[in-house]
């Protein structure tokens, strides 16, 4: 966990490996952020946790507020959607298909060459 300190006396707390974000348990060692703590005082904070699936991809964005950003990936783990969403979705939900709550959506396309 890191401590850098602003300027303003603000601080961001990076939690890396936790199996849910804040509790300080670990899931492993993997190395992959999982929340980011940022204080703007000394008792009051905003979180944004990051969901990820089993291939370290990150696959959910959960900030303080909307929008949540979801991604899908393709096997060779290219992004090949990202929806951003009104309310937080499932980790495991499919943003082309869930349209309930869905604010936007990009999709990349590839070629059998990868292009």
């Amino acid at each position: 966990m890191l401590h850098p300190q602003r300027p303003a006396g603000n601080r961001t707390k990076y939690y890396y490996d936790q199996a849910t974000p804040g509790t300080g348990s670990s899931k492993g060692g993997n190395g992959l952020l999982t929340q980011v703590k940022s204080y703007y005082d000394d008792s009051n904070s905003n979180s944004t946790a990051f969901t990820y699936d089993y291939r370290g991809r990150r696959l959910l964005v959960t900030p303080p507020a909307a929008p949540y950003t979801l991604s899908k990936y393709d096997n060779l783990d290219r992004v090949i959607a990202v929806g951003t969403f009104s309310s937080a979705p499932s980790p495991t939900a499919d943003p082309t298909s869930t349209s309930s709550n869905r604010l936007s959506l990009s999709e990349t396309a590839y070629n059998n060459r990868g292009q």
